[in-house]
């Protein structure tokens, strides 16, 4: 799920048996917040450091520590660089931007977990379970517990199939047992990238989507609107006679 991203490509990168990157190119999306593609990358690594001390400069072969590689955006044309294979420049968060409707109260939690993603993936992925235990009752759920709360709006007929099983997969993904808020050893980068990922369809599918929907019909005409609400109120007659 998150093997699209820089992290990701490096930590995946097989290695010759001197520890460079095997293969000059890859694919992830590029993590600068102004390209954001998904491109070919050009793999390198700095062999060369010049420095400059007052008014002379100087050379020097680099083999040393830390080990600080390079991936050029095809894109872009601007580098990635990755120090003993984390990734360290941009300094942007390689996590999606929440949902334009991500409720406001939830926004804080989720930012937060994009902050701290790439230094705690775990960490991150505790506070989306904790963003998604307040979206539910958003969604018209009333049980605290997010299998029960789940399967209320299930029954309730309040969200989608496809949306239930997202909503699940953020629930057990990593460990079931974990509650909202702690954190699961086994929670890694792809983890995290999903969690983040599933939220903002269900903030779309459920929010987002009605929202345009309610907004196409009430930009229809008042006298379409008047007659669908007299087609309405007549069938619902009829039903009433018939039974």
């Amino acid at each position: 799920m998150a093997k699209d991203t820089a992290q990701n490509a490096i930590d995946a990168a097989p290695r010759a048996d001197n520890g460079d990157i095997a293969e000059y190119t890859t694919k992830f999306v590029c993590p600068y917040s102004s390209c954001k593609v998904y491109a070919v990358q050009h793999w390198g690594k700095v062999q060369v450091v010049k420095k400059r001390l007052g008014g002379t400069s100087s050379s020097r072969n680099y083999s040393g520590q830390p080990i600080i590689e390079v991936a050029r955006c095809e894109a872009c044309e601007r580098e990635s660089i990755f120090v003993n294979a984390t990734l360290t420049f941009p300094e942007e968060s390689e996590a999606p931007d929440a949902a334009r409707d991500l409720p406001d109260e939830l926004k804080e939690d989720f930012e937060e977990a994009r902050s701290i993603y790439r230094l705690s993936p775990r960490g991150a992925a505790a506070l989306l379970r904790l963003v998604l235990q307040k979206l539910l009752p958003i969604l018209g759920a009333t049980k605290s517990d997010i299998n029960a709360g789940i399967e209320e709006l299930v029954a309730a007929g309040k969200i989608k199939s496809q949306i239930q099983q997202a909503l699940d997969v953020v629930r057990v993904v990593g460990n079931e047992s974990v509650h909202p808020g702690q954190m699961d050893i086994r929670d890694d980068r792809e983890t995290a990238i999903a969690l983040f990922r599933i939220i903002n369809l269900v903030v779309e599918t459920e929010i987002t989507e009605p929202k345009r929907l309610a907004a196409l019909y009430e930009s229809l005409p008042q006298s379409k609107l008047d007659g669908i609400v007299d087609r309405d109120s007549k069938a619902a007659t009829g039903k009433t006679e018939s039974a």
